[in-house]
């Protein structure tokens, strides 16, 4: 947050529990080997994004049962003459021919998902948020544990029995999702680590479906009322087999673009102000709310934490320990939900907003401390996941304030399907911004990039504004004339350009506010802005050519977008 605006966090005044701060273990990777012994084949082409089994009954989310599929490929994929086939916990695949599906003749550009509604009518939940692009009453899930695969065969695969497991390099087999108790999960190990969920959930594939390591378990999530997602949806374009898209920031719909999202003060507590953002120029009014929530003392560090797609409206209130609270949107109109409360970090920590450390689809809970003398940086990672705890050494505040850092969540720098930790300093002496990347697991130094002839004033924007699935550094020169210029370096070849964009004031009274985020849900990060004076957000469109969009007015006077959280010095 910015000082020099209306977002200095002050002293928290309330007393909490005192709690022992652990400071911890490191996480363990998982060598689920396939059941067969034989090599896993990763797919390439289309895989089973999303199964949810809750549907049909009396208790579930929605009133139908669902299969989501996704083109992870860099080129179109036709749906003809595929076949989905489900299998009991312990069956065998497509046992009858209600158990089996003829995908149509579809063809999913890349990145495109397809929606199949499958089951009978529920008599609890609600209709899908988005119209089904096919229905079938084939296909009956079970909510706590089933499997179902995708393949080339008409009739059923004969396989999927305990007593006769499909090989893991069987060529009908395209893709293969095994959830809760059931066997025959691609790398032994079904989701959930073979416990049944319930009929409120679904299995998710994280990286919006562009994750396949062919281990279920590793591969997706459980989501409480999971968001399905048809052919009119945004893009998730992979990149092309399996390569991991970047999140977006402040998309507190699900629907993978930023929304237009401002903070204000309303008597002692954080008023947020968040509109949906369509693909119209007009602001979505089906989604608009204004709420409280956390006091003007608590840091704001919204970020997916439940895994949803969805940013979660979360403050960390300083204490010892201090605490993540976590909320969330309910179906529906409404305001907003704790979901949870989560204590990590010490008072004098300095907590950001929360980056998938772990590659596990989910923002992890996150502070950053800073050690006394040597002004050494460690960092507090604490999985929103599994719980398990981390402390990574990597950079050091020696020579600078701590107003001259800033720390970003939300960043993978060499397409490893992890963020990396990313900070960036001003320095003093010379006037240069800084980054310093390093590897969240073992605190290695990645990399290291600086940019010249720069002063105090500088913003600075890190995202992928290529396409290409690595965050770029970028800086954002406020100080020259009326203008600012947005300087963008290729984090893979290094290269710069240089962009004209917005409002410059040195004076910081005019000033355009850099908002980090994807506004038109193509995959890359836009140039864009919010303009105090008439609190209106402008970006230039990647999808047209770099057009200036209309500006969406959002927000009041005195208002601060939270896109633009931890950007200016």
């Amino acid at each position: 947050m910015n000082k020099k605006l209306v977002l200095s966090v002050f002293t928290i005044l309330m007393i909490l529990a005192s709690v022992t701060f652990i400071n911890l273990v490191s996480a363990q990777t998982s060598n689920d080997n396939q059941s067969d012994g034989s090599a896993p084949q990763v797919s390439t082409t289309i895989v089973i994004s999303q199964v949810y089994g809750g549907g049909g009954g009396s208790t579930g989310t929605y009133l139908f049962d669902y299969i989501e599929l996704v083109n992870i490929s860099s080129v179109p994929q036709s749906l003809n003459g595929l076949y989905l086939q489900y299998g009991s916990a312990t069956g065998q695949f497509g046992s009858s021919a209600g158990n089996i599906f003829a995908l149509p003749n579809v063809t999913l550009q890349p990145g495109q998902h397809y929606l199949i509604q499958a089951g009978s009518t529920g008599s609890a939940g609600v209709a899908f948020p988005v119209a089904p692009d096919v229905i079938t009453p084939n296909l009956t899930i079970a909510a706590a544990s089933g499997k179902v695969v995708l393949t080339t065969s008409a009739t059923g695969l004969e396989c999927g029995a305990t007593a006769t497991p499909c090989a893991a390099n069987d060529p009908r087999i395209i893709d293969l999702v095994a959830y809760g108790t059931a066997n025959n999960a691609e790398g032994g190990v079904s989701v959930n680590n073979g416990v049944a969920i319930t009929s409120t959930q679904g299995v998710v594939r994280k990286s919006n479906g562009c994750t396949d390591t062919d281990n279920n378990n590793n591969d997706f999530t459980v989501v409480t009322a999971p968001v399905p997602r048809n052919m009119s949806s945004p893009l998730t374009p992979c990149g092309g087999g399996g390569t991991t898209p970047r999140r977006v920031p402040m998309d507190f719909t699900g629907d993978g673009r930023t929304d237009w999202a401002t903070i204000g003060v309303n008597a002692g507590a954080w008023r947020w102000k968040v509109t949906g953002n369509p693909a119209s120029p007009v602001p979505n009014a089906a989604f608009q709310r204004a709420f409280d929530y956390g006091f003007t003392s608590d840091v704001l560090v919204p970020a997916d934490y439940i895994g949803d797609r969805k940013t979660d409206p979360t403050v960390w209130r300083p204490g010892t320990p201090g605490i993540f609270l976590v909320g969330e949107f309910p179906i529906g109109p409404g305001g907003v939900l704790l979901d949870r409360a989560i204590q990590w970090g010490a008072a004098t920590d300095r907590a950001i907003q929360g980056g998938d450390y772990d590659g596990d689809g989910k923002a992890d809970y996150t502070v950053v401390r800073v050690a006394p003398g040597t002004r050494n940086l460690t960092w507090f990672i604490k999985s929103s996941a599994t719980g398990v705890e981390r402390a990574v050494p990597f950079g050091t505040l020696n020579g600078v304030t701590d107003d001259e850092a800033k720390f970003f969540p939300g960043a993978d720098f060499n397409a490893d399907g992890r963020d990396e930790l990313v900070f960036v300093i001003a320095n003093p002496t010379n006037g240069n911004i800084i980054y310093y990347v390093g590897d969240a697991i073992t605190g290695v130094d990645i990399m290291t990039r600086e940019f010249g002839n720069f002063d105090i004033d500088t913003s600075v924007a890190p995202g992928d504004y290529t396409g290409d699935g690595r965050a770029d550094f970028v800086a954002v020169r406020q100080t020259l004339g009326n203008v600012a210029i947005w300087f963008i370096q290729d984090s893979a070849t290094g290269a710069i350009t240089a962009t004209p964009f917005g409002i410059a004031d040195p004076g910081f009274t005019n000033q355009d506010i850099p908002v980090r985020g994807d506004y038109d849900a193509d995959g890359k990060f836009d140039i864009a802005v919010w303009r105090p004076s008439d609190q209106t957000f402008y970006y230039l469109r990647s999808l047209s050519n770099n057009t200036v969009s209309d500006g969406q007015q959002h927000g009041a006077p005195g208002d601060f977008p939270l896109a633009g959280l931890d950007v200016l010095f």
